[in-house]
């Protein structure tokens, strides 16, 4: 018989132990005064610098709950994946730091047409194509606890998951704070991108997580993180 766990048994195993989230002790430093920075000359000053894209996308940033239909194209699409979370060179780097250098996290693209059932697309960061997977019998409001959210008219919903399994032979139970840190990373630049695209979006954490493993994921996966847009 295999030994081999679910993610979700895994999960249970490495929250279990005492020490993970255990806070370190430290002595506290005296902090320089950095009141005197001038925010309003500074937002002046960048607002007057287009170039300064990244600068915009942090404080143009909103979450939104109500989304226009059609206003992600496949394109924009691509582009925010692949600046989000993909391999950049031939050393293995990606575009978000990760522990040891591992490629654990995963990304599933749900479309979302209205009239049509929810299409699962797998996300390749190394080739950066959109892999056909499934049409899902069930909505994406159903995979979610909220309720504040306007699903009907989300354009996709793309999940962050990561495969537990991995990281926990090279970390045990700090693998699960390892992957937190990067779905977390992952979202923000797929929230910055969205915001650099004019495009609204919103992040959520509150998965459905036995609903998406169910529908959405490999045994090894488990769902961190979701960006809805």
């Amino acid at each position: 018989m295999s030994n081999k766990k679910t993610a979700s048994e895994l999960l249970f195993q490495i929250c279990s132990y005492e020490h993970l989230g255990a806070a370190a002790n430290y002595e506290h430093d005296n902090h320089p005064d950095f009141s005197d920075f001038d925010a309003h000359r500074y937002l002046n000053a960048r607002n007057k610098n287009h170039k300064n894209i990244l600068s915009n996308a942090i404080h143009e940033r909103e979450s939104c709950r109500k989304f226009c239909e059609n206003q992600v194209s496949v394109t924009m699409l691509q582009e925010i994946l692949f600046n989000s979370y993909s391999l950049k060179n031939d050393q293995g780097s990606y575009t978000i730091p990760q522990a040891g250098g591992l490629p654990t996290m995963n990304l599933i693209v749900l479309s979302n047409t209205k009239g049509e059932e929810v299409k699962l697309y797998n996300y390749d960061p190394k080739t950066y194509e959109l892999n056909y997977a499934n049409s899902l019998a069930t909505s994406l409001e159903a995979l979610f606890y909220s309720k504040s959210i306007d699903f009907n008219s989300a354009n996709y919903c793309i999940i962050i998951c990561s495969d537990l399994q991995t990281l926990s032979k090279q970390y045990l139970a700090r693998g699960f704070k390892f992957a937190c840190f990067q779905a977390g990373h992952i979202a923000q630049n797929i929230l910055l991108n969205a915001a650099a695209l004019g495009i609204s979006a919103i992040s959520l954490g509150s998965l459905i997580e036995k609903d998406i493993s169910t529908h959405c994921l490999s045994t090894d996966d488990y769902p961190l993180y979701a960006v809805v847009m």
